[in-house]
């Protein structure tokens, strides 16, 4: 049996524990500035269509945090004008300096299984240390 990373599972009856199944990707070092935590910083968004919310949520996260915040979107088999409005808005955001990527799920696989692959997306980056997911109607707000 073979994991998602194409790796031999050795005993896929094996539950892990969450540092166990973190482990592998990263021995991030604990940020000593406000500076180095943010460069550390992941926001996972999850969007399954649903354009007139999602829009403002990703405007109101790239307005309001360091740009050294990264960005994983997961689209969970959103409808063509979905997709081509996060391809649109990862565009805007990466010409501002951002770092963004968006997973495309193939079919709908729903929340739990994105969001997960959304993290271990995140976690990808050996310098990420701290992954956040937020729901594609969340709104950041001043303060």
């Amino acid at each position: 049996m073979k994991s998602l990373f194409g790796e031999e599972i050795k005993d896929p009856g094996k539950v892990f524990t969450a540092s166990e199944f973190i482990q592998p990707f990263k021995k991030a070092e604990i940020p000593t500035t406000s500076e180095d935590l943010l460069a550390s910083v992941a926001i996972v968004i999850c969007v399954y269509n649903r354009p007139d919310v999602t829009r403002p949520c990703l405007r109101s996260f790239h307005d309001r945090t360091s740009k050294k915040v990264r960005f994983v979107i997961v689209d969970d088999a959103s409808d063509s004008y979905t997709a081509n409005m996060l391809a649109s808005e990862a565009e805007r955001m990466q010409k501002d300096g951002r770092q963004v990527t968006i997973k495309t799920n193939k079919v709908n696989c729903k929340y739990t299984h994105s969001v997960n692959n959304g993290i271990v997306e995140a976690f990808r980056d050996t310098t990420v240390g701290w992954a956040v997911t937020i729901n594609s109607d969340t709104l950041a707000t001043p303060g």
